[in-house]
């Protein structure tokens, strides 16, 4: 279904199904595994986007 903008409209259950069909992964692992490289990339000095942006997301 699609909304006014013309953007597909997908339910949560329907991406998590679709990312474990395509990695083997559910959304909330994918996720922790994009949030770790994130933290190494800050650890390892990253650049000042990436810092402010991490300070930005709530837990």
């Amino acid at each position: 279904m699609s909304d006014a903008t013309g953007v597909n409209n997908t339910s949560g259950g329907t991406l998590d199904g679709d990312a474990k069909k395509k990695t083997g992964k559910t959304m909330q692992e994918l996720t922790d595994e994009k949030r770790k490289e994130l933290d190494k990339k800050v650890e390892q000095g990253g650049d000042e986007n990436i810092k402010i942006r991490t300070n930005q997301i709530l837990p």
